[in-house]
């Protein structure tokens, strides 16, 4: 998902609630979590790698604010298979 920006200002969530699962095969805490995410760094393999698994990605580029679930770079994530719950 994502927002116009042209002038790339800096985008801030407040209050971010709900539930996403980004492992369909492993719907608990291995495979969902809320904004703050689990756990630590994730490393190689995950949209940011620094980031734990699960938490709100937002990146700012070419004029748009785009926000992603911080999850693996695999063929079922490329094709948004997930789950969200707010």
């Amino acid at each position: 998902m994502s927002i116009t920006n042209p002038s790339e200002r800096r985008v801030v969530v407040t209050n971010a609630k709900g539930i996403v699962c980004w492992d369909l095969e492993a719907l608990d805490s291995q495979g969902c979590g809320g904004p703050p995410a689990n756990g630590g760094a994730v490393g190689a393999g995950f949209l940011a790698e620094d980031k734990p698994a699960g938490a709100l990605i937002i990146r700012t580029r070419d004029g748009r604010t785009w926000f992603s679930v911080n999850g693996r770079c695999d063929i079922a994530f490329k094709d948004n298979k997930g789950l969200l719950r707010v």
